[in-house]
């Protein structure tokens, strides 16, 4: 991965109607309510989805990278370390999660997080991605180089 410039981002994902604490609900949809806290038990597969802190539900990570790739690349074939397969996430227990699992439904043009990156090319691309809830570190490893990025928890 020389002379390869990559900038990654990390944020609370939410698709699907799901909105995050960094991400407010439309203003239709903010209105008080009496309403008792919903049970986890309680499995709702569409629209708005009224959570409060403290109450489970499935955390999203947003990978996002910036990337400028060289005119030729020195080391002969496509680069593949963006590819997905070389991210994980370190909980702080430090355990490492390397098979991320990508939200499809989030991740509608997922670029070089599943193909090559293509010489002379300046992909911005995006994941989402399943996250433990401990999670403090994304880590990115590509042969004897690793890059990491802390993950704040929600706000």
């Amino acid at each position: 991965m020389r002379r390869l410039v990559v900038g990654a981002a990390l944020l609370l994902a939410s698709c699907g109607g799901e909105h995050t604490a960094a991400e407010p609900a439309p203003a239709s949809s903010r209105t008080a309510t009496t309403e008792p806290v919903p049970s986890t038990r309680n499995i709702i597969t569409e629209g708005v989805h009224d959570k409060r802190v403290g109450q489970p539900g499935i955390r999203m990570l947003r990978i996002e990278v910036d990337v400028k790739a060289p005119l030729a690349f020195q080391c002969g074939p496509p680069v593949t370390a963006l590819q997905l397969s070389h991210w994980a996430i370190e909980t702080a227990d430090g355990s490492v999660q390397s098979n991320l699992q990508m939200v499809d439904a989030c991740s509608p043009d997922p670029g070089v997080f599943v193909a090559p990156l293509v010489p002379a090319t300046h992909p911005r691309d995006s994941v989402v991605v399943i996250a433990p809830t401990a999670a403090t570190w994304l880590w990115m490893k590509y042969e004897q180089t690793a890059y990491r990025w802390p993950v704040r928890p929600p706000v």
